[in-house]
């Protein structure tokens, strides 16, 4: 993969759970460098595989593979295929209450930038202890050692929440 912690950390988020349920497994995974085109191009070689070598679902790690990948697959009008994406960019959405994409993993960059400022700000004006000590362990830590600004699945049931939420942020 890339070697950002953040896809990395993904991959094995899917990874585990694929490895508790023994009918699931990864066939392959593809580094698009950050390259649409690449994962369109890649995808296209999936969807042909038949028989045993047939891929039955697709997961974008990214935000702008999930369209390419949607493309190739209603091109081949390969409507057995499962396609989870990530991000809740407009495009994604429509292409979710489309079918096109079965689910989304919605983050909060607004929310991880806001807290994350909010936290150093803290720290800079209202300094605690040294940060050589272990908060870890230290049950008087003034910090967490892990912020969850947290993740949702969006998916055809819940989609319209989220167009509507973005129509509104656009002042539509």
């Amino acid at each position: 993969l890339s070697g950002q912690p953040n896809m990395d950390d993904r991959l094995k988020g899917y990874l585990d759970v694929m490895n508790e349920h023994p009918g699931m497994k990864a066939v392959d995974v593809f580094n698009m460098k950050g390259d649409a085109t690449s994962a369109f191009d890649k995808a296209q070689e999936y969807v042909a595989r038949t028989g045993a070598q047939k891929v039955d679902a697709f997961v974008c790690l990214d935000s702008s593979s999930g369209k390419e990948v949607a493309e190739v697959l209603q091109r081949a009008k390969a409507t057995d295929r499962m396609l989870i994406a990530m991000d809740v960019n407009p495009e994604t959405l429509e292409l979710i209450k489309s079918g096109a994409i079965d689910a989304t993993v919605s983050q909060k960059p607004f929310t991880m930038g806001y807290v994350g400022l909010k936290m150093l700000d803290e720290i800079k004006h209202n300094p605690q202890k040294p940060f050589r000590d272990n908060y870890a362990v230290d049950s008087f830590a003034p910090y967490p050692m892990f912020v969850n600004t947290g993740t949702s699945l969006v998916d055809k049931h819940n989609v319209d929440v989220y167009l509507q939420s973005e129509a509104a942020a656009q002042g539509k």
